[in-house]
């Protein structure tokens, strides 16, 4: 009878030391002795560089602040840096759980802070959180989630070519152009919603429009393929094909500022395509053609323009009208000796710019004619004058080629040099 009670003890006593065994291996990782935590272990507080009476949004900042620091990633070179990050994590997974941290707040020791699931540094937090914060895009965690993705995507921009002439551009310019611009479907105010029926959550990205993949430390963001990105999948309105938009002609007014040049586009801004969802409206863009003049030519907002002067004006002076592209004459004066070939600048003459308002150069291109036949009479008076010229030696000098050898250089290399 003795030896019964005997063996049935040995039996209870190897059961309870193979179950204590059982459950310390469980929790010998997770649990932190008082001894350990005092001598070994820094506070999870000082861990995380946050004060003991923080709140849960300082705790999470702080968080990620540490953990992008001393990231494996970050830190190939450093063979810590592993166990630096699992500290890391450790002491977040502890003070950002109301229960784990009055527990250790209150015993130093949390048993609970690793005890579910696999052991993944990213365990119980939300994918797209770290894959904002920790990989410098956190702009998106200031916004509130919406229970759905919402289309923030602006709306198609519509461009215009439209044609002037030069003396048009001078000033101001007011024109009506007619669109065919796409609208908000009045069935389903842009949703692409069949009236009637409501949308429902992606279950695979669950409403964020993405799907988060991790693999060791690296986390892989992609757009939902069951959705689209849209985060929820829906019945589509008959009207708009669940587009959400609908084409529509309509007529705007535009204004040309003074001064448009050749091929420069202007806005006309929130006169485009509306957007689908809750984006802002598109731009209308208007690419401005302006036609060559016939006698002005001009770079950039600088007009230049080439006068032939008779041979005794160029020699005695004189005065001649120039008629500009807005209407407006001035009169100029050739002083007397006028080589061929001289440029007279005449200051803010010449068009507007459309950014500044400020008004560019006129640039006056002096050609002297030299007649090529004359009759007795006129030859008589060019030998007599050439009786009392003072200059009659034909000098030698170096020309100024420079022009010419960029133009060779161009068309030689096919590139441009010197203008």
């Amino acid at each position: 009878m003795y030896k019964q009670f005997d063996i049935a003890g040995r039996h209870l006593l190897r059961n309870y030391r193979h179950q204590f065994r059982r459950v310390d291996r469980q929790t010998r990782q997770f649990r932190t002795s008082n001894r350990s935590l005092n001598n070994a272990k820094r506070s999870f507080y000082e861990v995380l560089d946050v004060k003991n009476n923080c709140d849960e949004k300082e705790i999470k900042q702080a968080f990620f602040k540490m953990a992008k620091k001393y990231h494996p990633d970050a830190n190939p070179d450093d063979p810590g840096a592993n166990d630096k990050f699992s500290e890391i994590n450790e002491a977040y997974q502890t003070l950002s759980d109301k229960q784990k941290r009055a527990e250790y707040d209150m015993y130093g020791t949390s048993n609970g802070a690793r005890s579910q699931g696999d052991g993944s540094p990213f365990e119980g937090m939300d994918m797209n959180d770290i894959f904002e914060n920790l990989f410098g895009m956190g702009q998106r965690q200031k916004r509130e989630r919406s229970q759905y993705a919402v289309n923030t995507e602006p709306g198609n921009d519509i461009q215009v070519e439209m044609e002037f002439n030069l003396e048009e551009v001078t000033t101001e310019l007011k024109r009506d152009i007619r669109l065919h611009v796409e609208e908000k479907c009045a069935s389903c105010v842009g949703s692409g919603v069949k009236a009637g029926t409501t949308p429902r959550k992606c279950m695979h990205c669950k409403g964020s429009g993405m799907i988060s993949r991790q693999s060791g430390f690296m986390i892989m963001q992609s757009t939902c393929p069951y959705c689209q990105g849209e985060g929820v999948s829906f019945e589509s309105c008959e009207t708009c094909e669940g587009q959400g938009l609908t084409s529509h002609a309509k007529t705007i007014q535009v204004s040309v500022p003074a001064g448009v040049d050749h091929d420069m586009r202007v806005r006309i801004p929130n006169q485009g395509g509306a957007a689908k969802g809750a984006g802002p409206r598109g731009h209308v863009y208007l690419l401005c053609k302006v036609k060559p003049h016939a006698k002005y030519e001009r770079i950039k907002s600088d007009l230049h323009i080439k006068t032939v002067v008779p041979l005794s004006m160029a020699i005695l002076g004189g005065k001649l009208d120039l008629a500009l592209p807005n209407g407006k004459k001035i009169a100029y004066e050739i002083k007397p000796g006028t080589q061929s070939g001289h440029i007279e600048k005449m200051r803010a003459k010449g068009m507007p710019d459309p950014r500044t308002g400020m008004f560019g150069h006129l640039f006056v291109h002096i050609h002297v004619h030299i007649p090529s036949t004359l009759d007795e009479s006129q030859r008589t008076i060019i030998k007599k004058f050439q009786e009392e010229e003072i200059f009659r030696e034909p000098r030698m000098e170096k020309p100024d080629v420079e022009h010419i050898r960029a133009k060779e250089d161009a068309q030689r290399h096919g590139f441009r040099r010197g203008f």
